[in-house]
């Protein structure tokens, strides 16, 4: 666990293969000082900024290549699909559901997570443009690919997630019985 500040936010990160991630929610446009700490408390500074731009949509000109021609404003929208950066936790136990956090940037009220290269579409609670949480059915082990989807259908690229079999209720483990046998009339200690 490590904490991020940016600008006057402090937010919670995660360390992974010597890398502090952080996701931040809606905060205004412009430039932002970085810090980090191990405690919440003590922050370092890395002498570098965030900036902080404002998601727009962009057009294109009247005129070029892409304009229809048909007497609309000469624009075709450019969708910007979200970014996710990174999902936690990565393992669930395939015999029930699980929530999910997705962390990310440009996700749009309305966004739900989507499991596979179908795309099935999870039962998602949208927290913030940085965070969604969704619900993972029962599914069979093994790894699978989650990504998250804007209403415009924009979606993501993906993370790899990992379903695991638990074990039975009914699954002892083996064990090996010395001795294998003993005398009825005396008391024979089993290991």
């Amino acid at each position: 666990i490590a904490y991020c500040r940016v600008g006057l936010g402090v937010f919670l990160g995660q360390v992974v293969d010597n890398t502090i991630l952080c996701a931040t929610p809606d905060p205004p446009a412009g430039l932002a000082d970085i810090a980090f700490s191990p405690n919440g408390v003590n922050f370092f500074p890395t002498g570098s900024q965030f900036e902080y731009l404002p998601i727009t949509p962009s057009f294109t000109p009247a005129g070029t290549e892409a304009d229809p021609g048909d007497g609309t404003d000469g624009g075709t929208p450019t969708v910007i699909p979200p970014s996710l950066f990174y999902v936690n936790p990565t393992s669930f136990p395939s015999t029930s559901q699980s929530l999910i956090n997705a962390y990310g940037a440009g996700f749009l009220p309305g966004a739900v997570c989507v499991l596979g290269t179908s795309r099935t579409p999870l039962i998602t609670t949208y927290i913030s443009s940085s965070e969604v949480q969704c619900k993972l059915p029962v599914h069979a082990p093994g790894s699978e690919n989650i990504a998250v989807q804007n209403p415009s259908g924009a979606t993501s690229e993906t993370a790899t997630i990992t379903f695991t079999m638990e074990p039975s209720l009914y699954t002892y483990p083996q064990h090996n019985i010395d001795p294998a046998f003993g005398s009825k009339k005396a008391e024979t200690l089993i290991t």
